[in-house]
């Protein structure tokens, strides 16, 4: 059945993922630059939601793209686009480990490709910079290796 997660109201957003018993939010209730919460499927309103991801002044959570034992964050820092990966503990909501995506260059564009596959390692990226034509790169969260 459909669920309401939150009510509309004026200056709100969030954005919905879900992951097995848990529903995964991506909101700017409570943080300019927005914060990653979770909430129970069985109970989504906005009172049961629970911090994940805190808000980091400076920098913006643009997107999130979640995976069976990753959170992939799309982020604005420093004036520039970055790829945050959050390892995830097997059944509870926790992080056990975060890493930033290192491309080896200073300035570029990165955004999430189509990910369908729900239990990977593998996050599929559109990558571009002034030396580097749009590529589409498989970047392995575990491994932390770029293809």
């Amino acid at each position: 059945p459909l669920r309401l997660i939150g009510p509309r109201r004026h200056g709100h957003e969030y954005f919905v993922e879900h992951r097995g018993d848990r529903f995964y939010v991506l909101s700017n209730d409570g943080a300019q630059d927005f914060r990653v919460l979770t909430a129970p499927v069985e109970t989504p309103d906005m009172a049961a939601w629970r911090e994940l991801i805190p808000e980091t002044p400076g920098v913006w959570i643009e997107r999130i793209a979640l995976f069976q034992d990753h959170l992939a964050l799309f982020e604005w820092a420093n004036g520039g686009k970055r790829v945050r990966v959050v390892q995830l503990a097997p059944v509870q909501p926790e992080v056990v480990d975060a890493h930033v995506v290192a491309f080896g260059e200073e300035s570029y564009a990165v955004d999430p490709d189509e990910n369908p596959i729900f239990d990977t390692t593998v996050l599929r990226l559109r990558y571009s910079s002034l030396k580097t034509p749009e590529t589409i790169y498989a970047y392995d969260m575990a491994q932390r290796t770029l293809q």
